[in-house]
């Protein structure tokens, strides 16, 4: 079988077989080989290896100037990190045979479509035990044997993955020993549960992943706070529970998503509801393009803690006027930060994504005392939000979203849309007058004029000058020094 490489691509085989000893054979598994069966470009590459893989791994590293480093000292697995010249990332992982031969190899692996192999050393040769050739060519998951999820039920949450990523069909038997192994992932460690359900975060049509995770009851083993939500009525939503409210207000995200971070064009824009998006936030794009870019994690993308996070935002039930009670909007967060330890989140993460849950109705409550916003009002959104502040007002936008199909009435989104727009205006290109304006005086002046070493009331004082620099009541040094005299003496008396 003739296989067509990328340049790029041949090149690395050609150090990978020259980096070999005697003895030593590597094979190309995984969905690398998938993706070159099928012609589609992977820069992920997954290779076995017969011989010593520390050593291998470190001489290629070495030869292409690529970062190496263990990923698993017991089971042998390296990874070689080849940072290319457009600035993005090739994960080479290398891994030894867990048998004496590929084909046995090959065997012990999850589901068929991923148990194929090429020796780099005879490129033009596929190894296919399974046939696995017919099983692409009809799109089918298949299990390895009937013990691939017993052997390690985190295979589960990849078949689910696969399927919806690939667009491919599960097959019968294979959903029956899916289903029979749900409740072995409570033995699987958090961290590699993160791992797998963080991919499934990443992919593809989102809200039909958890719906699916759901349906085999594995979501509730995942995050056990959505029972929670299916046993509590929605208060906005009426004749739904919010576990329903919940995956509405993430289909209305990824519907936002499809229009506002996906430059290739999308259905979703043609409709009324996507032009009125369009119009009045496409001229963002590339900010939050960039903004989702942002690393808080090398192993997870913002778009996937993003979802994730939208998971709690109905853990606090709403009244009619639309304010959480107190209690839940307390919970709520300690929820979320609660889950996220468990699952080791870093501290980064969780502190990054806590001021979204502390503020759920911050752009509901704006919509109800204002229709244009203030310098002063905007600075305040963003100092108690930061940069998250415009995932909050993305995820206002998604639930008033919901709520409206709901309601059939687009009146509050419409609404709160033009509130975000202007929100948008501040942090991307007024940032410097609103968000951030100019500091006239520093907290030891501040003290110095109030006579006091009191931090808290310096520290209000402070903000109290931003917000008036954000409103462009004070220009100068002179201007901030006399606001606070007359202030603080009008305050005092």
């Amino acid at each position: 079988m003739l296989f067509l490489f990328d340049p790029e691509i041949e090149e690395l085989f050609k150090v990978l077989t020259f980096q070999l000893k005697e003895g030593e054979i590597a094979y190309l598994v995984g969905g690398a080989v998938r993706d070159i069966v099928w012609q589609q470009t992977n820069h992920d590459l997954d290779i076995a290896l017969l011989g010593d893989v520390q050593s291998y791994g470190r001489r290629v590293a070495d030869a292409i100037g690529a970062t190496f480093f263990v990923l698993n000292d017991k089971f042998n697995t390296v990874r070689v990190i080849l940072t290319l010249d457009d600035g993005s990332r090739m994960n080479l992982d290398i891994v030894k045979l867990r048998v004496n031969t590929i084909e046995e190899d090959l065997k012990l692996r999850d589901f068929t479509i991923n148990a194929m192999a090429i020796n780099l050393v005879e490129r033009n040769r596929l190894i296919d035990p399974f046939d696995a050739i017919d099983d692409l060519q009809s799109r089918k998951i298949i299990a390895c044997s009937q013990r691939s999820f017993t052997d390690d039920p985190i295979r589960i949450l990849r078949a689910l993955r696969q399927s919806i990523e690939l667009n491919c069909i599960i097959e019968k038997n294979t959903v029956k020993r899916l289903k029979e192994a749900i409740p072995l992932l409570r033995s699987i460690s958090n961290e590699r549960i993160r791992d797998e359900f963080f991919r499934l975060l990443d992919g593809k049509n989102i809200p039909q992943a958890l719906q699916a995770l759901d349906h085999i009851k594995a979501l509730e083993i995942i995050i056990p706070e959505v029972v929670d939500l299916k046993e509590s009525s929605s208060e906005r939503m009426k004749g739904e529970n919010n576990w329903q409210s919940t995956l509405n207000g993430i289909n209305q995200f990824a519907f936002l998503d499809e229009i506002l971070l996906h430059k290739t064009g999308s259905a979703a824009a043609n409709n009324l509801i996507g032009g009125q998006v369009l119009l009045a936030l496409g001229k963002y794009r590339n900010d939050l393009a960039s903004l989702f870019q942002t690393k808080l994690h090398i192993d997870r993308s913002l778009r996937s803690l993003f979802y994730y996070l939208l998971l709690f935002s109905h853990m606090g039930n709403r009244k009619d006027t639309g304010v959480r009670k107190a209690d839940r909007s307390e919970n709520v967060p300690k929820k979320f930060i609660h889950r996220s330890k468990i699952l080791a989140l870093s501290n980064h993460e969780i502190k990054y994504f806590t001021p979204v849950l502390q503020n759920l109705d911050a752009v509901h409550l704006l919509t109800k005392t204002q229709k244009t916003l203030t310098g002063s009002q905007v600075y305040a959104f963003f100092h108690k939000t930061g940069e998250s502040g415009i995932l909050l007002c993305l995820a206002s936008l998604a639930e008033s979203l919901a709520i409206g199909r709901h309601r059939d009435d687009f009146h509050q989104f419409e609404v709160e849309l033009d509130i975000v727009q202007q929100l948008f205006l501040g942090y991307f290109q007024k940032k410097e007058e609103w968000v951030k304006p100019q500091q006239w005086l520093d907290g030891h002046e501040v003290g110095g004029l109030l006579k006091t070493e009191d931090k808290n009331q310096t520290g209000y004082w402070l903000e109290k000058l931003n917000s008036a620099s954000a409103n462009k009541q004070i220009t100068s040094k002179q201007e901030a020094i006399d606001f606070i005299r007359t202030n603080y003496s009008a305050k005092s008396s």
